[in-house]
């Protein structure tokens, strides 16, 4: 989607100059929406954990194409905290960051003392999304996650902020009487002045 803008520009011995500014988010997502994320995210990512913490076990990295936010990727430890659930799998709690075209995002999960499927899965957690950037900047999101044996199952969903954060990839701007340099997404605009003809002296 682009968003235009109109700016009307006037300086003293300058004719008026009407630009027109258009911006293209980076990303699919539709800022302001609730978008649901209920998916198998295989463990064959390629994205590595920045930090784990102490006692983590493993690096997981996984991916999943979610309608709304295109590529979703992430990359999460998991901490053993030694208890076992009542129904018999192991607690862990989880810490990572995920990724989405033109914004990242940090979420934390907590063990849910249930195994979360009848299939003995490695681990069940309830996922709290936080500290966004870019397109996920202002989000929030919640979810219940199975790690079930080489892929993460994911029941949840992720509200983008009203303002969308700094989606903005590239300006293009358009109009009379100027003209417009631009880079890295920033335009600069150059005005050229229109001189008027001196009127020629007579004796």
């Amino acid at each position: 989607m682009r968003r235009a803008v109109t700016i009307a520009l006037t300086i003293a011995g300058v004719a008026s100059a009407t630009l027109v500014m258009t911006t293209t988010p980076a990303a699919s997502a539709a800022v302001g929406k609730t978008i649901p994320v209920n998916a198998d995210f295989a463990w064959n990512g390629v994205r590595n954990c920045a930090a784990q913490r102490p006692g983590s076990v493993i690096c997981i990295a996984a991916q999943a194409k979610i309608d709304g936010l295109g590529l979703v990727e992430y990359a999460r430890d998991a901490v053993p905290n030694g208890q076992t659930t009542p129904d018999g799998c192991p607690e862990f709690s989880t810490r990572g960051t995920l990724w989405v075209p033109g914004g990242t995002a940090e979420f934390d999960g907590t063990p849910v003392p249930t195994c979360g499927a009848s299939d003995s899965p490695d681990a069940h957690y309830t996922l709290t999304l936080h500290d966004g950037a870019g397109v996920l900047a202002g989000a929030t999101g919640t979810g219940d996650v199975v790690a079930d044996n080489g892929v993460d199952r994911w029941h949840g969903s992720i509200t983008l902020a009203a303002t969308g954060g700094d989606s903005s990839s590239g300006v293009v701007v358009g109009g009379a009487a100027g003209g417009v340099v631009v880079v890295g997404g920033a335009a600069a605009i150059v005005l050229r002045r229109r001189r008027h003809r001196q009127p020629e002296k007579t004796a």
